[in-house]
């Protein structure tokens, strides 16, 4: 997957927004929203609503937090060279993953912007080690992403279902056949 956008587009979005946090008396920039992400880095994911965070120092320093499901996206479509993970799983803490990335950009007393997304995605969601039980009555969502990282390809597709008796029962009316070129 190449970048969208130049190297020299995007290091002069992300110089004119440092100017403008600089400009604002902003020490760094915390991009929640994954088109903010994608403007400044060319970042393009399918998990725009799970928790990730780019941050964006006022000297152009950037690490981005995301699910190890993100990894490959993020390095193949972006220019972030400091990627960090964090894995889906009852106890995770992304947050506490930030807070560690924060303090290791000696950011504490400083003044961080933020951007924020809304997360659409219903409650619960698959993750390995979810206590919750798919049990009848329960409604899932089911995200699906597909890698080839050696050709640098990636899909994805999804499937809302009910949890019923007798089986699952589909409640999303689109195809789930992936498209072949």
């Amino acid at each position: 997957m190449p970048l969208h956008f130049t190297e020299a587009e995007l290091a002069d979005r992300r110089a004119r927004t440092c100017a403008a946090m600089a400009e604002a008396g902003l020490d760094g920039l915390l991009c929640f929203r994954q088109e903010s992400m994608f403007w400044l880095t060319g970042y393009d994911t399918f998990g725009y609503v799970y928790f990730q965070c780019l941050y964006l120092g006022a000297d152009g320093t950037m690490t981005l937090l995301t699910r190890a499901p993100d990894l490959r996206q993020a390095q193949q479509t972006s220019v972030i060279g400091d990627i960090r993970i964090w894995i889906d799983r009852p106890d995770a803490g992304p947050a506490e993953h930030l807070r560690s990335i924060l303090d290791e950009h000696v950011c504490r007393g400083k003044r961080l912007g933020a951007t924020y997304a809304p997360n659409w995605m219903d409650w619960p969601m698959f993750f390995h080690g979810n206590p919750v039980e798919a049990a009848p009555g329960k409604v899932f969502f089911i995200h699906i992403i597909i890698f080839d990282s050696d050709a640098g390809l990636a899909m994805t597709t999804g499937q809302t279902v009910a949890v019923t008796a007798p089986g699952c029962e589909a409640l999303t009316r689109a195809s789930l056949d992936l498209v072949v070129k």
